[in-house]
C-alpha cells in the first residue's frame, strides 16, 4: 500500500510542477516542508468541484502552500460534490478511520444547511471543521430585474401559480429551439435529465399538460433536481429544462434578446455567488420563497437559504502538517474578493479559452496583487500554541462599582498564569468585551466569537456579570460545546446540570442564603417575614426556594410579592400597604438600583423605617450612591419624591447578604502570597486601583476564574495532549467539565471548591449600612456564615451562622431588637403543662394531656378490677375450705364406703340423683350409693351433700 503512494506521490509532483506562479521569495534558505504520515513523505491532497469560485481558491491555497509554507507535494483533485451532499466528502476526508490515508485532505467550500451541522461526533474525530470560508451562498430562482414591470409582482413565487400570469415566462420558439440544442450532453449524446418523468430531456407537470408553462432553465439534473418537489407540491406552472454546462452562455444571452423585444421574461435556477449571478449581482433579481422556518419539516426550502460555505480537512492534519492547519484556520475570502475573482477572469478569457490555465493564472494574478494577505496569513501560523478566554465585563451601562477592576483581576491573572509556566508550551490570553448587563449584547459578544477563526482555540467565557444575562448564553453555550464560568451571577435557576451542562461561577449561589436567612431570623427571634420583587429577574428565584425551607422550621413567609418590570408607582404602594395591613416588619427587597429608590422612598413616606421599628434586607450589589436621588432625578429623568436626606433615613440601618468577596488577610493563596499581598500588588497595577476600596468586591472571583480554567487545562492536556486541539468537542468538553467540578485550591476569594455542583461553595457575610454622619455610609459586617466545606457527605448548602449582636446598631425607639410583628397566639389551657414538656404547639400539649389522662383513668380502673378478683376469689376459697364434700382432707362418714372397696362392673341406669351402677361392695351394714355426675357444678354437689346428711337418719 505505501508502495502505491509513493508512487501516486511522484505523479504527484510532476502534475503539480507544470504551473509556477513564481512569488517573490521572503526567505533567504527555505527549507522544504513535508505532510508526513507513519514516517513516509506524503502529498497534500486539494479538493475542489466544478464551481468556479472553488477551483480559484483552491489554487489559491496551493500556490501558498507550494511557494510559501515550501511544500513540494501538493496536488488537487476535481470531484462532483453536487453542492450539499456532504456524505461523499466526509468519506473521502476521514481516511478510513483515521488509519489510512485518505483520499482528499482538505475541501474549502463545503455548503452547510442552514440550523445545521454537517458534522456529527462521530466524525468529528475524524473531520476537522475549520470555520467559514468564504461569503454565504444559496439556489434561487432568479429573472432580469430589466424585465420585471411587465407585470407587478412576477418576482414572488405566488406568481407562478396561474398559467395566465406565466405566459410572461414562456419563452418564444426561436429561442426554444436554440434551447432545445444544448439539453444532450456533447460527449455521450444523453439527455442532462434522464429520469422517467423527464420527456425529451424536460419535465413538464401535469398541471401543464392543456395549458401555457413557465419555462425555468437549470443545469445539471443532479444538483438542481430538487426543483421538480418544489414545482409539485406548490403546484406551480413550470416546466423545468436542463442545459449542463451552456446555461452560463444561454442566460446572459437570452437576457439581452428578451430585453430588446420587451415582451417575455426569463426564469432560471442557479447558485450565488457564482459566474451566472455574480457577487454583487444588480442584473438579476430573486424570486422570492419564504424561508424555511415557516414551513413545513421537509425543510424542502431550505435550499434557498443562505448556507454556510465551510472548510473541512482531515483531523490529523494538525498532527501531520500543523503550518497547514494553523493555515485553513485563517485563510478565507469576502464577496469583494470573489467579485474581484470573477473580473480577473473576464480578462484572462479574453485570451484564453484552456479553463485550467485561466484559473491557475486568475489565482496567480490575485496572490500577486494581494501581498498583505499572504502576509497575513504567513504571521498567523504560530508554533507556540495560543489559548484564549472571552471575558465579558459590565464595563458599561451597568451599576457593577469598580467593573474596570473586574477586569484588571483576569488581565492580572492571565499574566500570572503565563509566568508560572503551568500551561507550558502555551500561551493564555484573554479577550476583554463589555457586556452592559444587556442579554442581547452578550448574546452579540457570543457569537462574535463564534463566528472568529480563533473560536477552535477558546478555551471557554469568563462571565457574564449579570443574572438575567447568563441564562440565554449558558443555554446556547451547550450547543457550541463552551464552558461558562461567571464570577457574579447568583441567580438559583443556573444550578440545572441538565439545562446548563457547561456553566460555573466562582461565586456562590444566592440559594446559600436560604440558610444564611433560616439561622439569622431564628437566632433574632423572628418567625414572620416578607418580601418584594421584580418579576422576571433571575437573581430573586431563591426566595420561592426559600419559603419552603421556612415554613418546614415553623417561620411564616407571608408575602412573595413580584411586581411587573418597571411597575408603576401605584403597585408598589399597594404592596407596601398590604404590608403594613398584616404588620409585616422583616422585609426583603430583592430589586434593582431605580426600583429600590422608588420602594425606599415610599417605604419613607409610610413610616417603615428602622426608625419605626423595621427592618430591610435590599441586595449588596447595589451601586455605592444608589439612594443619591438628588443626583439621579436630574441625571437619569427619574421623578422621586423623596430628597437624598430623606433617603438616607429611609435606609440607615439596612441589611444585606454578600458573598465574601476576599479570604482572610492573612490567608496563604495558592500562588503562595497572602491575600493581603494580591490586594497591595493590584493596588500598584494602575492609578485607578490605589486604595483596596477601589477594587470590585467581584475583581477575586473573577482572578480565580482564571487560575479554574489554567488548573483545568494542565489535566486535560496532562491526560491526552491531543485535547487542547479540540476544545469544542463534545468528549473533550466534557472532560473538562469533570475536571472543572473536582476544582479545588485556596485563592484569592478564599477557598475555591464545587464538591461536583455548578456553584462554588462560599463564605457568606451578613452585613449593615448606616450612616455615622449624614451622608458617610458605612458597611459592618455583623455576622459570618461559615459552609461544611469539609463535609462531603453533607447537604453542600448547610453550614453555621456566627451573629455578632454587639455589632448591630438597632435604631428603634428602645433601642432593642423590633418585633417580627407576628401576633401572639391564645393563651394555651394547658401553658403550664406545655412549658414543662418543652412543646411550642398548643394542640400538642392539649393531645399529651388527654393521652396521660386516659392512661390515669386506665390504670385505676386496672387496679380496681384486680383488687375485686381478688376478693372474689378469696371468698371461693373460704368456701371452698369449709364445705365437707370439697374438702378433700376430711375423713369419710360412717355411711360412706372407701373407694377401694367398691366394685363397680356395669351402669344400672340413671335417675334424679345422678348414675346408678351395679357392682359390690364391702361394707357392714346395708346402705345406699350415689355417684354424682361429672358436669355438676360444685354447687350442686354441695347441696347434694347438704341432702346426704338426712339419709343417716333412714
Amino acid at each position: 500500500m505505501w508502495r502505491f503512494w509513493l508512487v501516486l506521490s511522484f505523479l504527484f509532483i510532476l502534475v503539480s510542477g507544470q504551473f509556477h506562479c513564481n512569488l517573490k521569495k521572503t526567505e533567504e534558505s527555505p527549507v522544504k516542508k513535508y505532510l508526513r504520515f507513519k514516517g513516509i513523505p506524503r502529498t497534500v491532497v486539494l479538493e475542489s468541484s466544478q464551481r468556479k469560485f472553488h477551483q480559484i481558491t483552491t489554487r489559491i491555497l496551493k500556490i501558498f502552500l507550494e511557494e510559501v509554507l515550501l511544500y513540494p507535494n501538493v496536488t488537487i483533485v476535481t470531484k462532483d460534490d453536487n453542492f450539499d451532499n456532504a456524505t461523499l466528502i466526509f468519506q473521502r476526508l476521514y481516511g478510513n478511520y483515521g488509519d489510512e490515508l485518505p483520499e482528499t485532505m482538505i475541501n474549502l467550500e463545503v455548503w452547510n444547511p442552514p440550523n445545521d451541522n454537517i458534522i456529527n461526533a462521530e466524525l468529528s474525530e475524524f473531520v476537522s471543521d475549520l470555520g467559514i470560508s468564504g461569503p454565504p451562498t444559496r439556489f434561487g430562482w432568479f429573472t432580469p430585474k430589466s424585465l420585471l414591470h411587465l407585470v407587478p409582482g412576477m418576482d414572488i413565487w405566488r406568481f407562478f401559480r396561474t398559467a395566465e400570469s406565466t405566459k410572461y415566462f414562456r419563452l418564444p420558439n426561436v429561442y426554444l429551439t436554440k434551447i432545445l440544442q444544448s439539453i444532450r450532453d456533447k460527449k455521450s449524446n444523453r439527455y442532462f435529465c434522464e429520469e422517467p418523468f423527464c420527456r425529451g430531456g424536460i419535465f413538464s407537470p401535469e398541471i401543464c399538460e392543456n395549458v401555457t408553462c413557465a419555462t425555468l432553465l437549470a443545469g445539471f439534473f443532479e444538483t438542481t433536481g430538487f426543483v421538480i418537489e418544489h414545482i409539485r407540491k406548490l403546484q406551480l406552472y413550470v416546466e423545468v429544462i436542463w442545459v449542463g454546462p451552456q446555461l452560463e452562455e444561454l442566460v446572459p444571452f437570452l437576457t439581452d434578446e428578451l430585453t430588446k423585444h420587451n415582451q417575455t421574461s426569463l426564469i432560471f435556477l442557479s447558485w450565488t455567488p457564482s459566474f451566472i449571478v455574480t457577487p454583487n449581482e444588480e442584473t438579476y433579481s430573486t424570486i422570492a420563497f419564504p424561508p424555511c422556518e415557516e414551513l413545513d419539516s421537509s425543510l424542502m426550502y431550505c435550499k434557498y437559504d443562505l448556507h454556510k460555505v465551510i472548510k473541512l480537512a482531515w483531523s490529523r492534519l494538525r498532527y501531520t502538517a500543523n503550518p497547514v492547519h494553523q493555515l485553513l484556520m485563517h485563510v478565507s475570502f469576502t464577496l469583494k474578493e470573489y467579485e474581484e475573482f470573477f473580473q480577473i477572469y473576464q480578462n484572462e478569457t479574453k485570451h484564453n479559452t484552456r479553463q485550467d490555465e485561466v484559473m491557475d493564472k486568475v489565482a496567480c494574478h490575485w496572490m500577486k496583487t494581494h501581498s498583505n494577505n499572504i502576509t497575513t496569513w504567513k504571521n498567523k501560523i504560530r508554533y507556540n500554541n495560543e489559548l484564549y478566554i472571552a471575558g465579558i465585563f459590565p464595563l458599561t451601562g451597568s451599576n457593577y462599582n469598580m467593573a474596570g477592576s473586574i477586569s484588571q483581576a483576569a488581565a492580572l491573572a492571565t499574566e500570572a498564569v503565563n509566568k508560572s509556566k503551568i500551561l507550558e508550551g502555551y500561551q493564555l490570553k484573554l479577550f476583554s468585551d463589555d457586556g452592559m448587563c444587556q442579554p442581547d449584547v452578550v448574546m452579540k459578544v457570543f457569537i462574535n466569537y463564534v463566528m472568529q477563526n480563533r473560536f477552535k482555540q477558546l478555551v471557554g467565557i469568563l462571565g457574564p456579570a449579570c443574572s438575567d444575562t447568563v441564562e440565554p448564553l449558558a443555554g446556547v453555550s451547550r450547543h457550541f460545546h463552551t464552558v461558562v464560568i461567571s464570577y457574579s451571577a447568583e441567580g438559583s435557576s443556573f444550578s440545572d446540570r441538565k439545562k446548563y451542562p457547561y456553566f460555573f461561577r466562582t461565586i456562590g449561589e444566592n440559594n446559600q442564603y436560604q440558610q444564611v436567612y433560616l439561622q439569622l431570623l431564628q437566632h433574632l427571634k423572628w418567625a414572620k417575614i416578607g418580601a418584594l420583587a421584580e418579576d422576571g429577574h433571575k437573581y430573586s428565584e431563591y426566595l420561592s426556594h426559600m419559603q419552603l425551607v421556612l415554613k418546614k422550621n415553623n417561620i411564616t413567609f407571608e408575602f412573595n410579592n413580584k411586581f411587573p418590570p418597571q411597575g408603576n408607582i401605584e403597585n408598589i404602594k399597594q404592596y407596601l400597604q398590604e404590608m403594613v395591613q398584616e404588620n409585616i416588619r422583616i422585609i426583603i427587597g430583592d430589586v434593582y438600583d431605580d426600583v429600590a429608590r422608588t420602594v425606599m422612598c415610599i417605604a419613607y413616606q409610610m413610616g417603615m423605617t428602622a426608625y419605626n421599628s423595621y427592618v430591610w434586607f435590599l441586595p449588596s450589589w447595589l451601586s455605592s450612591d444608589w439612594y443619591d436621588t438628588d443626583k439621579y432625578n436630574k441625571k437619569n429623568n427619574e421623578s422621586v419624591e423623596c430628597s437624598t436626606e430623606q433617603m438616607v433615613m429611609a435606609i440607615n440601618g439596612y441589611f444585606s447578604l454578600s458573598h465574601a468577596p476576599f479570604g482572610p488577610e492573612d490567608s496563604l493563596t495558592h500562588e503562595n502570597i497572602t491575600v493581603k499581598q494580591w490586594k497591595e500588588n493590584f493596588m500598584k497595577s494602575g492609578t485607578n486601583y490605589s486604595t483596596p476600596d477601589k477594587i470590585s468586591d467581584y475583581a477575586g472571583y473573577a482572578y480565580d476564574a482564571v487560575w479554574m480554567y489554567a488548573y483545568a487545562l494542565r489535566k486535560l492536556y496532562d491526560e491526552n495532549s491531543t485535547h487542547l486541539s479540540g476544545l469544542h468537542n463534545e468528549n473533550t468538553t466534557k472532560r473538562l467539565v469533570e475536571i472543572l467540578k473536582e476544582t479545588n485550591f485556596q485563592g484569592v476569594s478564599g477557598t475555591v471548591q464545587f464538591r461536583g455542583r455548578a456553584s462554588r461553595i462560599s463564605v457568606v457575610h451578613v452585613n449593615q449600612w448606616y450612616f455615622n454622619k449624614s451622608t458617610d455610609k458605612v458597611k459592618s459586617i455583623v455576622g459570618i456564615f461559615e459552609p461544611n466545606n469539609s463535609i462531603n457527605n453533607q447537604d453542600p448548602l448547610a453550614g453555621k451562622l456566627k451573629v455578632d449582636d454587639y455589632l448591630i446598631h438597632w435604631l428603634t425607639p428602645d433601642g432593642e431588637i423590633p418585633k417580627d410583628g407576628m401576633i401572639p397566639p391564645p393563651l394555651c389551657l394547658v401553658e403550664g403543662f406545655k412549658n414543662l414538656l418543652g412543646v411550642k404547639d398548643c394542640e400538642i400539649a392539649i393531645v399529651i394531656a388527654n393521652v396521660m389522662g386516659f392512661l390515669f383513668i386506665g390504670s385505676i380502673l386496672l387496679i380496681v378490677f384486680i383488687r375485686f378478683y381478688q376478693i372474689k376469689k378469696d371468698e371461693l376459697e373460704k368456701i371452698k375450705n369449709n364445705n365437707d364434700v370439697l374438702n378433700i382432707a376430711n375423713k369419710l362418714d360412717k355411711w360412706e364406703i372407701a373407694r377401694v372397696n367398691v366394685v363397680i362392673n356395669r351402669k344400672i341406669g340413671e335417675g334424679a340423683f345422678g348414675y346408678v351402677y351395679g357392682g359390690e361392695a364391702f361394707f357392714d351394714g346395708s346402705s345406699r350409693c350415689k355417684n354424682l355426675k361429672n358436669w355438676f357444678y360444685i354447687r350442686r354437689k354441695t347441696r347434694f351433700s347438704q341432702r346426704s346428711r338426712s339419709y343417716e337418719t333412714i
